[in-house]
């Protein structure tokens, strides 16, 4: 069977590609400074939920029987949480961009064991997770839970929402 002049040939003309190409290198010299913004939306996200947390806290005890110098210390401690409570600036770990969300210094409760005051970050753990003396508040955990799944759509939108501008223009 001869094979004649019966075959159709396609053309494919592409307009514009030089113009594209140019938006996709704009893109790859952006793209840091737009993940680094979805990065600290989303952590100002949970950042925000933790902070809420925070302000929930209940500084009385579980058992409703502390002294006043007791509730007035754990009030302190609530207000060293929120006052020393932030997120760090953008760290860069092999090739992962990330920030932390977290407790700073000390708050103004001294004691024997702690004269320059109790480390924030210690008395987070004691509401969060309770102890012998302290009821569980998992305001921390409960925060995480509550925001990560927005954090996480806060971070896609962001990211597309620039990539498609970029490509706009």
């Amino acid at each position: 069977m001869a094979m004649g002049s019966g075959w159709l040939m396609a053309k494919i003309t592409f307009y514009g590609l030089a113009e594209y190409e140019k938006k996709l290198q704009n893109l790859s010299v952006n793209i840091e400074r737009i993940e680094n913004e979805a990065i600290y939306l989303a952590a100002k996200e949970v950042a925000d939920g933790i902070k809420a947390g925070i302000n929930s806290l209940n500084p009385g005890s579980s058992s409703g029987k502390e002294t006043e110098a007791e509730y007035k210390r754990r009030v302190k401690q609530k207000e060293g949480l929120s006052e020393s409570f932030g997120i760090s600036p953008m760290q860069n770990d092999n090739g992962f961009r990330n920030v932390k969300l977290g407790f700073d210094g000390y708050n103004s409760v001294r004691t024997p064991q702690y004269p320059s005051g109790q480390p924030n970050v210690m008395v987070a753990r004691v509401f969060n997770s309770g102890t012998s003396f302290s009821s569980k508040q998992p305001f921390f955990d409960n925060a995480i839970r509550a925001t990560k799944n927005k954090a996480k759509k806060i971070m896609k939108d962001t990211v597309e929402s620039a990539i498609e501008q970029e490509m706009k223009e």
